[in-house]
């Protein structure tokens, strides 16, 4: 059987590339990901419930929005940390195929019965899993990079909600309505309709209900 990734590379590289076919295929693969998959670091086991696409190659699909990073060209099945301050960025699963480069921004997840929202949160939130001493970027890649071969998006017991679509969040639309309006973020239901209680760690980004499709 093959890995979700080379699944996801094949789907890819017989498309045209074009924004309307790139939001099919990542709507396929979200679905997939959200209902039928769990990240494994180690020994956690981690649902993804928010995530974000974000792909990238030279003259056909020019996304502006990309990292331009060795890792999200070079590396799949990985963890890819915002080379940003503490407070600010996340970390994406990457999804390269040495051609192009990919990732999927992890904005909400579900460890337990715990929801966490906002992908600085998720972020910070894995860190804590992994080893409450990271306090900063460049010390939690280097905590995936020694456990590179521990990561994993696997398959878990299946699940059937609904997924809903809507264009990235914080996005400069100056920059490129396009790829701004582009649907390439996904959320699962029962992320969306979780009340706020003890259970959730933050509603950060989640304001926008009615925006999704």
């Amino acid at each position: 059987m093959k890995q979700w990734f080379s699944k996801l590379h094949d789907e890819i590289n017989k498309s045209d590339k074009s924004i309307s076919s790139m939001e099919v295929i990542f709507y396929n693969a979200a679905k997939d990901i959200l209902n039928t998959k769990v990240l494994k670091i180690q020994t956690l086991e981690i649902e993804l419930t928010e995530i974000e696409f974000y792909f990238f190659e030279q003259n056909k699909h020019n996304d502006p929005f990309v990292h331009q990073d060795a890792l999200l060209k070079n590396t799949h099945n990985y963890i890819y940390v915002h080379k940003k301050a503490w407070q600010r960025g996340g970390a994406g699963i990457t999804f390269g195929d040495g051609n192009f480069s990919g990732s999927i921004l992890m904005r909400g997840i579900k460890y337990k019965s715990e929801y966490v929202a906002g992908s600085a949160t998720v972020k910070k939130y894995l860190a804590s899993l992994v080893d409450t001493k990271i306090k900063e970027h460049k010390e939690l890649q280097n905590y995936f990079h020694k456990h590179k071969k521990d990561i994993s998006l696997v398959a878990s017991t299946s699940k059937e909600f609904k997924i809903y679509s809507s264009s990235r969040i914080g996005l400069n639309k100056t920059k490129s309505k396009e790829y701004t309006d582009a649907k390439y973020r996904f959320i699962r239901e029962d992320y969306l309709d979780a009340p706020r209680d003890e259970n959730f760690k933050s509603h950060a980004n989640l304001k926008n209900r009615t925006i999704f499709s």
